[in-house]
């Protein structure tokens, strides 16, 4: 592994002063930023006091339930919510049996839509995007700090809403580059492409009706073993810009939920699954492939609390991906994800962070 990485420095001298300047930058950022120590942020101090008023009573189903009674538009959405939850269970119940029937019967479950052609990227491609990404995030970060320093004021999360477009679309293009310039291969090589497409959206859905509860159970058990043993895990950076712009900036709230369930789905399963994925699997086969993405994956998400899970969630993602030859399943999968949970974080949020806040 050491030989690999000094073998690559030496060989790729322009990623390599890409990497310094980026590691130059990031620890110039380190020595002059405050050090907050462990102090939360004024969004999560909120919800930590909220959260604590809230679980000292006794009766908290009846205080919900008084609370979200009070606005009758809110009592809707929210019982359109468990609508929507409890089809998208009975749903995964019916493809569970409609699947196993089809395993009896010795039929196929999913069809195969697309092979691709030979890889022609490899895994030291990955490492070449992922530092061009760190790149331009640092460089990005720099130039939007200094506007933002100089010309606005309490601007800092529109601030951090660009910061992320800017860093995704750039990897979306340095991938796009990759595959069709530098290896002139067809962006069809990365999944995006699609015979079937309305049966390959459905595929997604009907995916994650049975994936939904497994991940549900988890999160369920592992919100017992941090509450057991007092352990608070560390928010979602949307969470503190939802919070605190949510009445302030309703149009950056809006564009915030769109990245989240669109943009950055879309542009994750083009980097792990159709990129990654396809190189580390042409280099060490399939298990390797989806173990290793799925665990690269749920770590560029930042939480242990959340490792499992969207551990989970990657390999199926990366199932999808290998079986049906077709990114289009694992993009719904991921969006339908994204915004079943950011929606029940505004419902909670209405009911209960913005009546006893």
């Amino acid at each position: 592994m050491i030989r690999a990485i000094r073998n690559f420095l030496n060989q790729e001298k322009m990623y390599s002063w890409l990497l310094i300047i980026s590691i130059f930058l990031y620890s110039f950022f380190l020595m002059f930023s405050e050090d907050e120590g462990d102090s939360l942020s004024p969004a999560m101090e909120k919800i930590k006091e909220v959260k604590a008023s809230f679980e000292g009573k006794d009766n908290q189903g009846e205080i919900f339930w008084n609370l979200l009674k009070d606005d009758e538009s809110l009592a809707i959405t929210a019982l359109l919510f468990m609508m929507l939850f409890l089809f998208l269970i009975g749903a995964g119940f019916l493809v569970v049996v409609y699947c196993l029937v089809n395993l009896l019967l010795g039929r196929k479950i999913i069809q195969r839509a697309y092979d691709q052609a030979s890889i022609k990227w490899e895994n030291a491609d990955i490492v070449k995007i992922i530092i061009l990404f760190v790149f331009v995030s640092m460089i990005s970060g720099v130039i939007i700090g200094f506007i933002n320093d100089l010309f606005f004021e309490d601007a800092e999360n529109s601030f951090i809403i660009i910061h992320t477009l800017i860093t995704d679309v750039a990897a979306l293009f340095f991938i796009i580059y990759f595959v069709t310039v530098k290896y002139k291969s067809s962006i069809r090589d990365i999944g995006l492409n699609s015979m079937r497409f309305f049966n390959d959206i459905f595929l997604g859905f009907s995916t994650y009706c049975v994936v939904l509860p497994v991940l549900l159970g988890i999160i369920i058990l592992l919100s017992v073993i941090v509450n057991y043993f007092h352990y608070e895990p560390p928010p979602h950076p949307l969470v503190d810009i939802f919070v605190v712009e949510d009445k302030q900036n309703p149009l950056l709230i809006m564009f915030s939920i769109f990245l989240a369930c669109t943009i950055g789905p879309f542009i994750e399963e083009v980097f792990f699954r159709g990129f990654c994925y396809s190189a580390l699997k042409k280099k060490w086969g399939i298990r390797v492939a989806m173990i290793s993405t799925a665990a690269f994956f749920a770590l560029i998400h930042g939480s242990s609390f959340a490792f499992i899970p969207v551990f989970i969630l990657g390999l199926i993602l990366a199932f999808l991906f290998e079986k049906r030859g077709t990114l289009i399943p694992s993009i719904t999968l991921h969006i339908i994800h994204n915004s079943l949970f950011i929606s029940y974080f505004f419902i909670m949020k209405r009911v209960l962070l913005d009546r006893l806040g």
